[in-house]
């Protein structure tokens, strides 16, 4: 669900909520500044009509496959970093706090509450990139079942009876396939 239109436009929001809390807790003045309301915005709508650009194919063609490394590794990538680099500057915030330097605790919070979706976005894709590649590389044998199956001429079957039972196997799995491409067409309608 996270590769169509919706799904990008909440980890694009995911994503600057991300980037806007590790700038939020440098220690560098010039960081924490640069994150105005009017770049933010301006960011926002940027990214807006980039998530509807990138979503469009996917309501238009159905039958289009995203690429893991698009949509599933990079995501986690980009919030894994930028998660880990908030995490980074909450705990130095901490120990400078200890030392008696003060903080803000409302800032605080919310950054955990970052880091704490961005822990449940990471949890909650790896099943989806683990059973991607699979169906994938599924889906190009499922063609490549397709097309020779498609393609063989009656002659050549009986005089290669062996490569008949072969083809059936292939015809079986095939069928098997495409019941459960089916049953994944009506799930996701």
């Amino acid at each position: 669900v996270l590769y169509t239109g919706g799904g990008v436009f909440t980890l694009v929001c995911l994503y600057l909520a991300a980037i806007d809390r590790y700038l939020q807790t440098c220690r560098s003045a010039t960081k924490r500044q640069w994150m105005k309301m009017k770049r933010a915005l301006l960011l926002l709508c940027i990214f807006t009509f980039l998530s509807i650009g990138l979503g469009l194919p996917f309501g238009i063609f159905r039958d289009v496959i995203p690429s893991i490394e698009q949509w599933i590794i990079s995501p986690v990538a980009l919030l894994v970093v930028f998660g880990y680099l908030t995490w980074r500057n909450v705990q130095q915030t901490q120990q400078r706090q200890a030392t008696g330097q003060s903080s803000n605790n409302i800032a605080q919070q919310v950054t955990r509450m970052i880091l704490i979706k961005t822990t449940a976005i990471v949890i909650s894709v790896m099943p989806s990139a683990v059973s991607r590649p699979s169906l994938s590389t599924v889906d190009f044998y499922l063609n490549d079942i397709i097309r020779e199956a498609t393609s063989i001429d009656e002659n050549d079957c009986v005089k290669q009876a062996p490569i008949g039972i072969e083809n059936l196997t292939k015809e079986i799995i095939a069928q098997e396939i495409l019941l459960i491409r089916r049953h994944r067409d009506l799930e996701q309608e």
